[in-house]
């Protein structure tokens, strides 16, 4: 995992990212924004401790966005 905190105009954010593995690799499953990630081996379960230990609480009134890109590999060109 990787930090960073950047500031844009006065505001400053602080951005954690992450190498997420939460998809488990399926040839016949489609993953969009909607699917639920899985814990289903060491890495997912890691990745989703990551984003657990870095929820804001509520009360602190900042917004929170959760980003997951990720690389598909395919053996297909384009």
């Amino acid at each position: 995992m990787k930090s960073a905190t950047i500031k844009i105009g006065s505001s400053f954010y602080l951005l954690f990212i992450l190498f997420p593995g939460i998809y488990q690799p399926c040839q016949t499953t489609d993953y969009n924004e909607d699917s639920q990630g899985e814990s289903f081996d060491f890495l997912s379960r890691l990745c989703h401790e990551w984003e657990n230990a870095a929820k804001l609480p509520a009360n602190l009134g900042v917004r929170q966005v959760t980003v997951r890109a990720g690389n598909v590999p395919t053996t297909e060109s384009s």
